[in-house]
């Protein structure tokens, strides 16, 4: 992927999903240059699939979704999809926004934070909708067994999301 660092990682089926930053282990930051972005087969590791992204410094916290067989990350304050099956990045218009959070997958939709706001992304449809507005800004995500947690400052919240 080239000489700069990798900054997101993540298990898909049994490929390994990789992007670098621009910039970071000692490397001065090359403005402009694009995200790569690739799928690598583990046994070999021979890169299958390669793409990039202009104009975005980095991509962060990826995470497999098996059932729209995708991996999700944040990137350039976006959530951006690489559909697995086509070997296709989704363009970017339309995309949530995101206050750098990072990703949980939850109950087979991608949770993310905008600014207070916890909100999931339904891969099937691509509907969002908001999960819970907190008092301050979500500073990180994750999901657990229990349901979601958000970190806003020095407050941890458990968000316990209604079963339908």
């Amino acid at each position: 992927l080239g000489p700069w660092p990798i900054e997101a990682l993540c298990a898909v089926d049994r490929l390994v999903f990789a992007a670098t930053g621009n910039g970071a282990n000692g490397l001065p930051s090359k403005a402009g240059a694009p995200t790569q972005i690739a799928l690598i087969d583990p046994d070999d590791g021979r890169i299958v699939w390669r793409g990039e992204i202009p104009g975005v410094a980095a991509a962060h916290h990826p995470l497999w979704d098996p059932a729209s067989r995708s991996v999700h990350f944040a990137a350039g304050g976006v959530l951006r999809r690489l559909d697995l099956a086509a070997r296709v990045l989704v363009p970017a218009e339309g995309a949530p926004k995101l206050s750098g959070a990072g990703v949980a997958l939850h109950r087979g939709k991608i949770h993310f934070a905008d600014g207070a706001e916890l909100k999931a992304l339904d891969p099937a449809t691509g509907k969002v909708a908001l999960v819970a507005t907190l008092p301050a800004k979500i500073a990180r995500i994750a999901a657990g067994p229990r349901g979601l947690y958000a970190a806003c400052g020095i407050d941890l919240y458990e968000i316990r999301e209604e079963t339908s």
